[in-house]
């Protein structure tokens, strides 16, 4: 028996709920398609968008990063000054002003009385070696010396060092004593 073949499409009659899904469903993929291509773009804009973001805050923080390092390296420089400045401050303030240790030691000592040595120590200490001609004039300048009006304005601590007589009837006297600040 011949077999037919039928080249002819062979018409299959859809129903209509059918027809309404295939209607549905040519018309909604595309949109789907469509609406999942927006979505994906969206979220690849906003990610160049939030790197965008992300690498200029890292330029700032690295700026920022830069300009702490340079104050702190200011600040730094700053507080050695300041340390240099009160250590030259104190040194001042301890020097010694050798005018006036001699000039209030003429004014306290008696005029007959010759000074031979003058000493100061780093502690503001003073040793003054003198010759005086007679017992009474080194009488008047240790009295001078211990005297709050006239030598305790200047001095303190004032300690008899050596005292040695000579035959010519002249002492020799080593004196010292605190500067007051």
């Amino acid at each position: 028996m011949p077999k037919e073949i039928n080249l002819l499409k062979e018409v299959v009659t859809e129903t209509p709920s059918q027809q309404k899904i295939k209607r549905y469903v040519t018309i909604f993929s595309p949109l789907v398609l469509l609406v999942f291509g927006v979505i994906v773009a969206a979220v690849y804009i906003y990610s160049l968008i939030q790197t965008a973001k992300a690498t200029e805050v890292n330029r700032k923080l690295k700026e920022t990063e830069n300009l702490i390092q340079s104050l702190s390296e200011v600040e730094s420089y700053q507080r050695g000054t300041k340390l240099k400045l009160a250590t030259v401050k104190n040194i001042i303030k301890e020097q010694v002003d050798y005018a006036e240790v001699i000039k209030h030691l003429q004014e306290i000592a008696p005029p007959e009385i010759n000074y031979t040595s003058l000493s100061v120590s780093g502690e503001k200490f003073v040793e003054v070696s003198y010759k005086a001609a007679n017992s009474d004039l080194l009488k008047s300048l240790v009295n001078s010396l211990l005297d709050p009006k006239i030598g305790g304005r200047y001095f303190d601590q004032v300690k008899l060092k050596n005292l040695l007589y000579s035959r010519d009837g002249s002492y020799l006297v080593s004196l010292t004593f605190h500067l007051k600040t």
